[in-house]
């Protein structure tokens, strides 16, 4: 089990469904704990059909495990997947679905200029970075398909980010665009300096990640003491990547890869 949402002593099960760009996250949260979880592929559910054939035997598990899920959160980033998955977990469960957007009531406010444009997995992460850092000014990042930096003041304005390529999808592209190069793995921490060409790609991705990641948070402190006046700032790390990254990034305060079920669940206690 993992550690809990909040001090909520709700016993309701809640069903939270994180639908990533390349992974789907299920998760089943009972007092503040996660008691389930289950991952598959986003690329399965781009069909209504193979949507279906997932979810069927999936609820039959749960509804035997847990009785009736008296709610569902989705935070999804991958529209296609949503139309076809969303329909079918609706009528199994025959509960209505909260989807999470910034028109939702939230536990911080968005000083954003295009708050419809914010995806739910940053809005999600950013409900939880709120609970578990209440006093402080946060920078979350989510080391995904994309890295996203989301940032906090200490009083709950949202003031924004950025977005860049993650690890694997600029390996991916440097091995499409470069005729020569080949594609790869990326080991857990490869060495500094790589002594082939398959190393040298290694070393570059991750250790250029890392130095990236260490001078953005540098920066991003620099002005939210400056320009903001916030000298205490927390980082909080999620994502598929970001254990790896945290053995080398250690400016990193907190790796947490739930964050975004877990913020699923404070959002609709807020509701």
């Amino acid at each position: 089990m993992h550690r809990p949402t909040s001090a909520t002593s709700d016993t309701d099960v809640m069903l939270a469904i994180d639908i990533g760009n390349t992974h789907t996250r299920f998760a089943i949260l009972q007092r503040g704990l996660i008691v389930w979880h289950k991952a598959l592929s986003t690329d399965l559910l781009r069909s209504a059909r193979q949507a279906q054939k997932l979810i069927r035997p999936m609820s039959q598990d749960l509804l035997a495990k847990f009785g009736q899920i008296r709610q569902i959160g989705v935070a999804s980033v991958v529209p296609q997947a949503s139309a076809h998955l969303l329909p079918a977990v609706e009528q199994v469960f025959s509960t209505s679905i909260l989807n999470i957007s910034a028109h939702l009531k939230l536990p911080f406010k968005i000083c954003y200029k295009t708050p419809e444009t914010l995806g739910a997995d940053r809005i999600a992460l950013l409900a939880f970075a709120r609970l578990h850092f209440p006093k402080q000014a946060v920078i979350a990042i989510d080391f995904g398909t994309a890295i996203t930096y989301d940032i906090l003041r200490a009083n709950g304005d949202y003031l924004g980010g950025m977005i860049l390529a993650g690890m694997h999808t600029a390996a991916t592209a440097l091995s499409q665009r470069a005729a020569q190069l080949p594609t790869f793995d990326l080991p857990y921490q490869p060495r500094l300096i790589g002594r082939s060409t398959i190393e040298c790609l290694q070393s570059g991705t991750f250790w250029g990640t890392v130095a990236q990641t260490d001078g953005l948070i540098a920066r991003l402190k620099d002005a939210l003491r400056l320009t903001y006046k916030e000298p205490n700032v927390a980082v909080l790390a999620t994502g598929g990547d970001a254990k790896r990254l945290a053995t080398a990034v250690k400016a990193i305060d907190a790796v947490e890869q739930d964050a975004v079920l877990f913020g699923i669940r404070i959002i609709a206690a807020h509701q």
